[in-house]
């Protein structure tokens, strides 16, 4: 006995816990990119060209977080949440 009930846990791969849960894949920039645009301009940001710059992207960011603030959207996260991780793979957080 002494402990043999835990040698199973030897044989598991290391890796991240939140892969494991199965959570979303990793934004690639050019859709972190996307994801600020839309919540900033909506559906038209395309046509910005706010999105080409790092202190448009800044301040689109700045924007997209004023649209999809939970005090905005009856406590709803879903966008904000969103926006925020956009934010953190293109660096501004």
């Amino acid at each position: 006995m002494g402990g043999d009930q835990y040698r199973g846990y030897l044989a598991l791969e290391a890796g991240s816990g939140a892969t494991a849960l199965g959570a979303e894949p990793a934004m690639t920039p050019a859709e972190a990119r996307a994801t600020i645009g839309e919540h900033a301009y909506g559906m038209d940001y395309e046509q910005s060209n706010q999105l080409d710059t790092e202190s448009g992207i800044a301040s689109s960011y700045k924007r997209a977080q004023a649209n999809v603030h939970p005090d905005r959207n009856g406590g709803d996260r879903k966008a904000w949440d969103q926006v925020e991780k956009a934010a953190k793979v293109l660096g501004l957080l």
